[in-house]
């Protein structure tokens, strides 16, 4: 016997299977073993085979060996069962169209006025506007005299040149002619001190060989001094104190007790270990001056002094007051003394 081909032996497992889910599963045994002895057989045990489903007919599997899908019926539904336990939240979706506007709410209660703020910086200053109409014309006032002022003297509206107002600055050059000056500053001949030369009326150039003689001042003396030069004398009286040298105005006033009372160039005045002898420091050497000194009082005394010669003390003078009867007896008395240096 020969053996079946490939299609035959595919529709046989196919009728098997059809029959074990119909529940034959006797006959599918004994189908598979008469189909492996037949050949070409189109019929099993009286069962067609074709290729679509057909009441009756035997189905046969495809070149994959697979039945069509439409052979297996899908179980009925069972009832639903209990709900499981909430999924996680999946991720946010995008946003979506924006709804249609709602109707307006109610009017909401007044809030609180807040705290005013504080004022803001100024800003720039605005464009100027456009410059107005003219007004009218005011009234002719009267002119009120005023008093001149700076190169003018006098009053407005009719003031004057003040005096020595015009200078040289104010004169245009080459204004001036000849003609326009005074007679007393210029002769016929036009010279005037406006020109140089030998004329009474002329000015001498820096050049001119008079202004190097040694010519000696003429003309009255005024002052301290009197009379005319060049042969002056001084004044009487001119010469003061404030108008002599420093070593020409070196004296001091002293009490009896020894006190420096006031002077001009002594500093300070002590009595000495022998009532009646004072000694008085100067402010500079006074060695080699001649010293003058008289009693301030109407005692019978005398005075008799020396210029301190040693060199410890080259500032100092000492001063004796004696009585006239008495040369060798010492009287405390004020006095004063000058030196002359």
């Amino acid at each position: 016997m020969r053996k079946p081909p490939l299609g035959t032996l595919s529709l046989l497992v196919g009728l098997v299977a059809l029959a074990v889910s119909v529940g034959l599963p006797a006959r599918a045994a004994s189908m598979l073993v008469f189909a492996r002895q037949a050949r070409d057989a189109r019929a099993v045990d009286g069962f067609s085979a074709a290729r679509r489903p057909k009441p009756g007919v035997l189905l046969a599997t495809g070149r994959h060996s697979r039945f069509p899908r439409a052979v297996f019926r899908s179980p009925p539904a069972g009832g639903k069962g209990l709900g499981g336990p909430a999924g996680a939240a999946g991720p946010a979706g995008g946003r979506g169209p924006v709804g249609p506007q709602g109707e307006r709410g109610e009017r909401g209660a007044a809030a609180v006025a807040g705290i005013q703020g504080q004022r803001g910086a100024s800003g720039p200053p605005g464009l100027a506007g456009a410059r107005g109409s003219a007004g009218p014309s005011g009234a002719n006032g009267e002119l009120v005299p005023t008093a001149a002022a700076g190169a003018l003297t006098g009053f407005f509206p009719a003031p004057l040149l003040a005096p020595g107002a015009v200078v040289q600055a104010s004169i245009a050059a080459g204004t001036i002619a000849s003609g326009d000056l005074s007679p007393s500053l210029s002769d016929a001949a036009g010279a005037s001190l406006r020109t140089l030369g030998t004329g009474t009326r002329q000015a001498a150039s820096g050049s001119d060989p008079r202004l190097a003689d040694s010519r000696p001042p003429r003309g009255p003396a005024g002052g301290d001094l009197t009379g005319s030069y060049p042969t002056p004398a001084i004044k009487t009286g001119a010469v003061t104190a404030a108008g002599l040298g420093g070593g020409a105005r070196l004296w001091a006033a002293v009490s009896a007790d020894g006190d420096l009372l006031r002077g001009h160039g002594a500093v300070d005045a002590d009595p000495i270990i022998t009532p009646g002898e004072y000694r008085i420091d100067f402010d500079r050497e006074v060695i080699g001056c001649v010293m003058a000194a008289t009693v301030n009082t109407d005692a019978a005394t005398r005075i008799i002094g020396a210029v301190a010669p040693s060199r410890p003390n080259p500032q100092a003078v000492v001063v004796a007051v004696r009585t006239l009867t008495n040369p060798l007896a010492f009287v405390p008395e004020p006095f004063t003394v000058r030196l002359f240096c």
